[in-house]
């Protein structure tokens, strides 16, 4: 994984972190070294400023595993940094790009979805950015043609086009 990046969404890339060095220490066996070795292994792939922020952190002292303790408060450190307005903002203006295929426009939409903290509506907001961020104006059409259209019906119906389109 690379490092940590402070410069902008944090709360973003703490999530992209948190996933690629769980794939790390899986792949490297790191639960087989003892905690001073993985918490060391942690921050020194989260790089120079995560080592810089956490110095000013306070890890629960009851807490026996160390990377548990630093990765819960990094936790707590990078959600206090999320904007949900920008957030949202992101997630609103995110449209299917030329040549993207559907689920990779999904799954960069309910990866934004996470950060907005829309609750319970989630999956209806979801659905929303499907229809308006869909570049065939056709699917968008019978979308709409749907005055229930639930979540599982947008994602059946762009992958049923895009695989008669290919």
């Amino acid at each position: 994984p690379g490092p940590l990046n402070f410069d902008c969404n944090v709360s973003n890339d703490w999530i992209r972190f948190k996933r690629e060095f769980a794939a790390f220490a899986t792949a490297s066996r790191l639960k087989d070294c003892d905690t001073d070795q993985q918490q060391a292994t942690f921050l020194t792939i989260a790089g120079s400023e995560a080592q810089r922020i956490f110095s000013t952190l306070t890890p629960n002292p009851k807490e026996a595993d160390k990377l548990k303790a630093t990765i819960e408060v990094f936790d707590a450190y990078c959600k206090s940094k999320c904007n949900k307005t920008f957030a949202r903002f992101t997630f609103n203006k995110r449209i299917q790009r030329e040549g993207e295929q559907f689920d990779s426009f999904l799954t960069d939409i309910k990866i934004l979805a996470k950060q907005c903290e829309f609750s319970t509506i989630e999956e209806e907001l979801i659905t929303d950015r499907i229809v308006i961020g869909v570049r065939d104006d056709t699917l968008r059409a019978n979308m709409l043609r749907k005055a229930t259209l639930t979540l599982k019906e947008a994602i059946d119906m762009c992958r049923a086009s895009e695989s008669s389109a290919s």
